[in-house]
């Protein structure tokens, strides 16, 4: 077992950054919650996403974060809810390197607009990226497209 506290300054804190990033979320929960505040829980995510401590995962998925702090812990609903995330992670994926391919068969794909279809995170948006990218007969054309 490894002890990931970050005054435990384990190397995999460094190699991982995300479960480094993960560690000092839970030392700022602690601290919150030490200090009695009302609000603990929120606020050290608050604070996190300022310091920029999992800033992008806490901003889209805060709330959840908070009530997975609040509820009591349930094995088989995190299960549940990893597959579920992981499920929707997936068919973004899918939709992402559908739309790559259908603009690969057209031609090179800037890397700007590679990047911004990769980092789309929408599923509503994805599914009309993937129509426009089935439809259009170049990627200049599917790009301005996107762009209105």
């Amino acid at each position: 077992m490894i002890n990931i506290n970050p005054d435990q300054h384990h190397e995999i804190l460094e190699k991982c950054p995300v479960l480094g990033e993960y560690s000092q979320f839970v030392e700022a929960v602690r601290a919150h919650q030490r200090t009695g505040e009302e609000n603990a829980l929120q606020n050290a995510v608050d604070e996190c996403i300022r310091r920029g401590i999992l800033s992008e995962y806490l901003r889209k998925k805060g709330s959840e974060a908070v009530n997975m702090l609040i509820a009591e812990y349930d094995y088989d609903m995190d299960i549940k809810v990893q597959r579920e995330e992981a499920k929707e992670e997936g068919i973004r994926l899918g939709t992402v390197n559908n739309i790559l391919e259908f603009l690969e068969d057209l031609g090179e794909i800037p890397e700007t607009l590679k990047s911004k279809i990769m980092q789309e995170e929408k599923p509503d948006i994805l599914k009309k990226w993937l129509k426009l990218a089935a439809k259009a007969e170049t990627v200049e054309e599917f790009e301005k497209k996107i762009e209105k």
